[in-house]
Protein backbone atom coordinates (compact mmCIF):
# COMPACT_ATOMS: atom_id res chain seq x y z
CA UNK A 1 0.00 0.00 0.00
CA UNK A 2 2.92 2.34 0.65
CA UNK A 3 4.29 1.34 -2.69
CA UNK A 4 0.92 2.69 -4.19
CA UNK A 5 0.71 5.63 -2.50
CA UNK A 6 4.26 6.89 -3.81
CA UNK A 7 3.53 6.07 -7.21
CA UNK A 8 -0.15 7.69 -6.98
CA UNK A 9 2.53 10.64 -5.54
CA UNK A 10 4.61 10.85 -8.50
CA UNK A 11 1.93 10.62 -10.91
CA UNK A 12 0.51 13.69 -9.61
CA UNK A 13 3.50 15.69 -9.64
CA UNK A 14 3.62 14.51 -13.09
CA UNK A 15 0.78 15.84 -13.95
CA UNK A 16 0.82 19.21 -11.81
CA UNK A 17 3.86 19.63 -13.63
CA UNK A 18 2.15 19.37 -16.99
CA UNK A 19 -0.42 20.96 -16.48
CA UNK A 20 1.27 24.91 -15.21
CA UNK A 21 4.06 24.08 -17.92
CA UNK A 22 2.59 26.72 -20.89
CA UNK A 23 4.20 24.32 -23.54
CA UNK A 24 3.16 20.43 -21.83
CA UNK A 25 5.15 17.40 -22.70
CA UNK A 26 4.17 17.53 -26.24
CA UNK A 27 4.46 21.15 -27.52
CA UNK A 28 1.94 23.81 -26.68
CA UNK A 29 -2.00 22.93 -25.81
CA UNK A 30 -4.99 24.62 -24.66
CA UNK A 31 -5.57 24.44 -21.11
CA UNK A 32 -9.06 22.45 -21.28
CA UNK A 33 -7.13 19.76 -23.49
CA UNK A 34 -4.47 19.31 -21.22
CA UNK A 35 -6.96 19.15 -18.05
CA UNK A 36 -9.21 16.37 -20.00
CA UNK A 37 -5.57 14.24 -20.23
CA UNK A 38 -4.73 15.16 -16.09
CA UNK A 39 -8.38 14.08 -15.47
CA UNK A 40 -8.27 10.48 -17.68
CA UNK A 41 -5.06 9.79 -15.66
CA UNK A 42 -6.43 10.44 -12.38
CA UNK A 43 -9.63 8.15 -13.12
CA UNK A 44 -7.78 5.49 -14.47
CA UNK A 45 -4.88 5.38 -11.31
CA UNK A 46 -8.06 5.70 -9.18
CA UNK A 47 -9.54 2.47 -10.92
CA UNK A 48 -6.50 0.49 -10.33
CA UNK A 49 -6.25 1.40 -7.09
CA UNK A 50 -9.57 0.55 -6.27
CA UNK A 51 -9.19 -2.56 -7.97
CA UNK A 52 -6.06 -3.54 -5.89
CA UNK A 53 -7.19 -2.26 -2.54
CA UNK A 54 -10.98 -2.58 -2.31
CA UNK A 55 -13.29 0.52 -2.99
CA UNK A 56 -13.34 2.17 0.25
CA UNK A 57 -9.39 1.99 0.71
CA UNK A 58 -8.36 2.63 -2.59
CA UNK A 59 -10.73 5.56 -2.70
CA UNK A 60 -8.98 6.61 0.30
CA UNK A 61 -5.88 5.66 -0.95
CA UNK A 62 -6.31 7.67 -4.38
CA UNK A 63 -7.88 11.00 -2.70
CA UNK A 64 -4.69 11.21 -0.50
CA UNK A 65 -2.10 11.05 -3.05
CA UNK A 66 -4.21 13.49 -5.03
CA UNK A 67 -3.49 16.27 -1.62
CA UNK A 68 -0.31 15.18 -0.68
CA UNK A 69 0.81 15.82 -4.38
CA UNK A 70 -1.41 19.69 -4.71
CA UNK A 71 0.87 20.68 -1.79
CA UNK A 72 3.95 19.31 -2.55
CA UNK A 73 4.00 20.34 -6.50
CA UNK A 74 2.62 24.18 -4.44
CA UNK A 75 5.73 23.93 -2.82
CA UNK A 76 7.64 22.81 -5.74
CA UNK A 77 6.44 25.45 -7.89
CA UNK A 78 6.77 28.33 -5.50
CA UNK A 79 10.74 27.16 -5.25
CA UNK A 80 11.29 26.86 -8.62
CA UNK A 81 9.38 30.36 -9.15
CA UNK A 82 12.26 31.67 -6.64
CA UNK A 83 15.11 30.48 -8.23
CA UNK A 84 14.86 30.79 -12.04
CA UNK A 85 13.08 33.62 -14.03
CA UNK A 86 9.87 33.61 -15.58
CA UNK A 87 9.74 33.37 -19.08
CA UNK A 88 6.36 34.28 -21.04
CA UNK A 89 4.84 33.71 -24.16
CA UNK A 90 3.95 36.15 -27.06
CA UNK A 91 0.20 35.38 -27.72
CA UNK A 92 -2.23 37.04 -30.06
CA UNK A 93 -6.18 36.58 -30.73
CA UNK A 94 -7.16 34.46 -33.58
CA UNK A 95 -10.40 35.46 -35.99
CA UNK A 96 -12.64 33.17 -33.80
CA UNK A 97 -11.53 35.45 -30.62
CA UNK A 98 -9.02 32.44 -29.28
CA UNK A 99 -5.72 32.90 -27.80
CA UNK A 100 -2.71 31.67 -30.05
CA UNK A 101 0.50 31.20 -28.83
CA UNK A 102 2.62 32.65 -31.22
CA UNK A 103 6.35 33.02 -29.34
CA UNK A 104 8.45 31.53 -26.25
CA UNK A 105 10.92 33.88 -24.72
CA UNK A 106 12.68 30.46 -23.32
CA UNK A 107 13.12 29.24 -27.10
CA UNK A 108 13.89 32.78 -28.51
CA UNK A 109 16.70 32.88 -25.75
CA UNK A 110 17.82 29.05 -26.61
CA UNK A 111 18.25 30.15 -30.37
CA UNK A 112 19.69 33.61 -29.57
CA UNK A 113 22.83 31.61 -26.84
CA UNK A 114 22.82 28.63 -30.17
CA UNK A 115 23.30 31.14 -32.86
CA UNK A 116 26.33 33.43 -30.56
CA UNK A 117 28.23 30.34 -29.49
CA UNK A 118 27.84 27.50 -32.21
CA UNK A 119 27.83 30.05 -34.77
CA UNK A 120 25.52 27.73 -37.39
CA UNK A 121 24.90 31.17 -39.63
CA UNK A 122 28.47 30.79 -40.58
CA UNK A 123 27.48 27.86 -43.20
CA UNK A 124 25.49 29.39 -45.90
CA UNK A 125 22.70 26.47 -46.25
CA UNK A 126 21.78 26.94 -43.36
CA UNK A 127 18.09 26.34 -42.69
CA UNK A 128 15.20 26.94 -40.65
CA UNK A 129 14.73 23.11 -40.42
CA UNK A 130 18.28 22.80 -38.98
CA UNK A 131 18.20 25.37 -36.46
CA UNK A 132 14.87 23.40 -35.40
CA UNK A 133 16.33 20.25 -35.36
CA UNK A 134 19.17 21.84 -33.08
CA UNK A 135 16.96 23.23 -30.45
CA UNK A 136 14.87 20.06 -30.39
CA UNK A 137 11.37 22.03 -31.49
CA UNK A 138 9.26 22.31 -34.92
CA UNK A 139 9.88 24.73 -37.91
CA UNK A 140 6.34 26.65 -37.23
CA UNK A 141 6.47 27.29 -33.43
CA UNK A 142 10.74 28.08 -33.82
CA UNK A 143 9.58 30.82 -37.27
CA UNK A 144 6.98 32.04 -35.05
CA UNK A 145 9.16 32.73 -32.16
CA UNK A 146 11.73 34.62 -34.01
CA UNK A 147 9.57 36.59 -35.50
CA UNK A 148 7.27 37.88 -32.26
CA UNK A 149 10.63 38.50 -30.24
CA UNK A 150 13.19 39.85 -33.10
CA UNK A 151 10.56 41.37 -35.73
CA UNK A 152 12.20 39.41 -37.97
CA UNK A 153 11.69 36.29 -40.44
CA UNK A 154 14.33 33.59 -40.12
CA UNK A 155 16.25 34.61 -43.22
CA UNK A 156 16.74 38.25 -41.98
CA UNK A 157 17.58 36.93 -38.44
CA UNK A 158 20.60 34.76 -39.83
CA UNK A 159 22.04 37.35 -42.19
CA UNK A 160 21.70 39.78 -38.90
CA UNK A 161 23.91 37.49 -37.73
CA UNK A 162 26.02 37.46 -40.27
CA UNK A 163 26.67 41.09 -40.70
CA UNK A 164 27.54 41.71 -37.32
CA UNK A 165 30.41 38.58 -37.08
CA UNK A 166 31.56 40.37 -41.29
CA UNK A 167 32.04 43.62 -39.20
CA UNK A 168 33.95 42.48 -36.71
CA UNK A 169 35.98 40.32 -38.81
CA UNK A 170 36.81 43.08 -40.85
CA UNK A 171 37.89 45.42 -37.35
CA UNK A 172 40.62 42.62 -36.52
CA UNK A 173 41.68 42.79 -40.10
CA UNK A 174 41.37 45.91 -42.33
CA UNK A 175 42.69 44.22 -45.25
CA UNK A 176 39.76 41.50 -46.12
CA UNK A 177 38.02 42.62 -49.03
CA UNK A 178 34.04 41.87 -49.45
CA UNK A 179 34.27 39.28 -51.28
CA UNK A 180 36.48 37.48 -48.43
CA UNK A 181 34.23 39.11 -45.43
CA UNK A 182 30.84 37.89 -47.45
CA UNK A 183 32.17 34.34 -47.75
CA UNK A 184 34.01 34.33 -43.86
CA UNK A 185 30.65 34.96 -42.71
CA UNK A 186 28.43 32.76 -44.42
CA UNK A 187 26.76 34.15 -47.49
CA UNK A 188 25.86 32.66 -50.97
CA UNK A 189 27.21 35.43 -52.58
CA UNK A 190 28.73 38.64 -52.74
CA UNK A 191 25.18 40.08 -53.88
CA UNK A 192 23.65 38.79 -50.94
CA UNK A 193 25.98 40.18 -48.70
CA UNK A 194 25.41 43.65 -49.99
CA UNK A 195 22.15 43.60 -50.09
CA UNK A 196 21.93 42.08 -46.19
CA UNK A 197 24.42 44.67 -45.44
CA UNK A 198 23.13 48.00 -46.68
CA UNK A 199 19.54 47.00 -44.77
CA UNK A 200 21.32 46.17 -41.05
CA UNK A 201 23.98 49.61 -41.60
CA UNK A 202 22.05 51.08 -44.31
CA UNK A 203 25.24 51.75 -46.50
CA UNK A 204 26.84 49.20 -48.95
CA UNK A 205 29.65 46.91 -46.86
CA UNK A 206 32.40 48.71 -49.46
CA UNK A 207 31.61 52.25 -48.19
CA UNK A 208 31.48 50.93 -44.48
CA UNK A 209 34.93 49.55 -44.71
CA UNK A 210 36.39 52.77 -46.12
CA UNK A 211 34.93 54.37 -43.64
CA UNK A 212 36.51 52.46 -40.76
CA UNK A 213 39.90 52.11 -42.25
CA UNK A 214 39.75 56.07 -42.26
CA UNK A 215 38.72 56.05 -38.63
CA UNK A 216 41.22 53.35 -37.84
CA UNK A 217 43.75 55.67 -39.81
CA UNK A 218 42.81 58.89 -37.88
CA UNK A 219 42.49 57.27 -34.85
CA UNK A 220 46.16 56.25 -34.96
CA UNK A 221 47.27 59.54 -35.96
CA UNK A 222 45.91 60.91 -33.31
CA UNK A 223 48.43 58.79 -31.09
CA UNK A 224 51.50 59.00 -32.67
Amino acid sequence: MFFIVIVGIILNLILAAYILNSSGLFGPRRFWDKAATVVSAEASFAVIVMMLLGTSRGAVVAVGSVALAAAVSTAVADLLKWRRPVFTHRREKTEEGDEMIIGDEDLFRRCCFYMENKRPFLVDALTLSDVAAALFTNTLYLSRTINAFSGKNFRRFVNDYRVDYAMNLFRKNMSLKVSELSEMSGFHTVVTFNMAFKLVKGVAPSIWCQAERFRAGKGSGKTT
